[in-house]
């Protein structure tokens, strides 16, 4: 018995991605342990926003005292700006959620997955220039009130060198700023693979576009 006649080519929905490759592992399994991270550090931070953090109990006198004046005077900044934290922590849990859903839908292969992964990408910029604002406007007045302790903490890891307040803060920022410019050049590699030509092949887009393409006859 007939089904029907046959749809034409250009009418087929774009084909489910079958095999994956290389790249499409590594990101996704990439965007798995970052979407994980941000989740962790985003509720809790909602459940802290007080940035109240224990000392380890095998440290000696000396480094249990800078380390508890290095928390407070982090967790005094932290509650001097309510409304930035909160937001910086609800960032952290939206841009780990999106990641988790595009590596939901390339392990599902959804053909929705190149979407999704750009989605994330997108998101990840913005995530990351949010986090570095956040940085200088409120984590960094916490290390500067505490290098005096980040100071100490330096100086006895490192005997016979004394650091400046000048010199640890500014570690601090080459820190962070690398943090943040290394999640930006993920979230670019994120919109380069799947948003070039790899991920439009790879994800039926291509194909979809070589099918609407009309056909001469020879």
């Amino acid at each position: 018995m007939s089904e029907g006649p046959e749809l034409p080519a250009w009418a087929k929905p774009p084909p489910r991605p079958e095999g994956r490759p290389i790249w499409v592992v590594v990101l996704a399994l990439a965007m798995l342990v970052l979407g994980g991270l941000f989740l962790i550090s985003g509720f809790n931070q909602l459940a802290d926003p007080g940035y109240q953090r224990a000392v380890d109990p095998n440290a000696s006198v000396q480094d249990a005292q800078d380390r508890r004046a290095m928390n407070e005077a982090l967790a005094r900044a932290f509650r001097e700006h309510p409304t930035e934290v909160r937001v910086n922590a609800l960032s952290k849990v939206a841009a780990g959620l999106v990641l988790l859903l595009a590596v939901a839908a390339v392990f599902a292969s959804d053909i929705r997955a190149r979407k999704a992964a750009l989605l994330a990408g997108g998101i990840g910029v913005a995530y990351q220039i949010g986090d570095l604002l956040f940085y200088f406007a409120v984590y960094r007045k916490g290390v500067i009130a505490g290098a005096p302790a980040l100071m100490n903490l330096a100086a006895r890891q490192n005997p016979g060198r004394v650091p400046t307040a000048g010199a640890v803060i500014s570690a601090f920022d080459v820190m962070m700023v690398g943090v943040g410019v290394l999640g930006i050049l993920f979230s670019v590699v994120l919109l380069t693979f799947f948003g070039g030509r790899r991920g439009r092949t790879f994800f039926g887009a291509g194909a979809d576009i070589v099918r609407r393409q009309p056909h001469h006859g020879g």
